[in-house]
């Protein structure tokens, strides 16, 4: 078995650990700025590029670290992603040479 094959499997359930989180706080930061938008129980779409380029977001100090802290989180799955393809170049060359 290749050592590539559990870093993979780590690898892939921190993201989606990540994400999940991302997507949790992406709804309480929209409830914070629309809260009327979220009376009802039926459920919408996260707007994720709205909330980490900031537009119509409240602006108050709370909001902004949540904020920071998903962008935060966007980061390091995005490192991540970065980094498993330099394994996997690694891996792939490894393997035919």
């Amino acid at each position: 078995m290749s050592w590539l094959a559990p870093i993979a499997v780590i690898w892939g359930v921190a993201t989606l650990y990540l994400f999940l989180q991302v997507i949790g706080l992406c709804y309480r930061i929209e409830k914070r700025s629309y809260p009327e938008a979220f009376a009802t129980d039926t459920p919408r779409r996260a707007n994720i590029l709205g909330v980490i380029f900031n537009y119509k977001i409240a602006r108050d100090r709370d909001t902004q670290a949540m904020r920071k802290q998903m962008n935060f989180y966007l980061a390091i799955i995005l490192a991540g992603f970065v980094a498993m393809g330099l394994l996997v170049s690694i891996w792939a060359r490894a393997q035919a040479g």
